[in-house]
């Protein structure tokens, strides 16, 4: 027997997601992603794992990666959670 999957379940996509740890740079922290080439990706980030705020939306371009710097939160809280989502 023989199974073939149609168009319905065949899924090439990649989801983004963290490469490498994120990296402290002089004023923050440098977090690189990975995902499907040429899709957008958003990058959220959040003190408390509730209220998640946007800090970058982009296309992935055509290798399928990016290089993000945040560059603002550095008073703020100690932790600091991150996620990479398809908006």
């Amino acid at each position: 027997m023989v199974w073939d999957i149609g168009a319905c379940e065949f899924n090439s996509f990649k989801p983004p997601r963290f490469s490498v740890a994120p990296q402290r740079i002089t004023a923050g922290w440098r977090l690189n992603i990975t995902g499907a080439p040429e899709k957008w990706a958003q990058l959220e980030r959040s003190g408390n794992l509730r209220d998640w705020e946007v800090i970058w939306t982009g296309w992935m371009g055509t290798e399928g990666a990016a290089q993000v710097n945040d560059w603002y939160w550095d008073t703020g809280p100690e932790v600091m959670s991150y996620r990479v989502v398809v908006p």
